[in-house]
């Protein structure tokens, strides 16, 4: 049974997850805006926020018929990884997601129509 320290490792080695709470590091978003920003199909997103969330590093929010995924801010081993990966500008991957953070509010206009 793997311990808590090795099961967040081997979660943050998924690209796509990475990817996940690098978006969810800059506020809650709903599965809309993730699959928008990320080009990837909702499937996808919510069986890797359902990982997330399962080992405590999501939390949800209920608003009408949305969720809302933000980082777990009281986990603070998470924390302190996002804050060191906040700082790494070299991989072209996580450049990629920051670049259409901007992009956020335009999902989750699409998600309300």
């Amino acid at each position: 049974m793997p311990n808590k320290t090795e099961e967040i490792f081997k979660l943050l080695g998924d690209e796509t997850r990475l990817h996940i709470l690098d978006l969810l590091y800059h506020g809650p978003v709903c599965v809309c805006q993730i699959t928008g920003v990320l080009e990837e199909p909702q499937a996808k997103i919510s069986r890797h926020l359902a990982k997330l969330r399962d080992a405590d590093l999501v939390k949800t929010l209920r608003k009408d018929q949305f969720v809302e995924y933000s980082i777990n801010d009281n986990n603070i081993f998470l924390m302190q990884i996002m804050e060191i990966l906040q700082k790494k500008h070299d991989d072209p991957s996580l450049e990629v997601v920051r670049s259409r953070q901007h992009l956020k509010q335009h999902y989750l206009n699409q998600c309300k129509i």
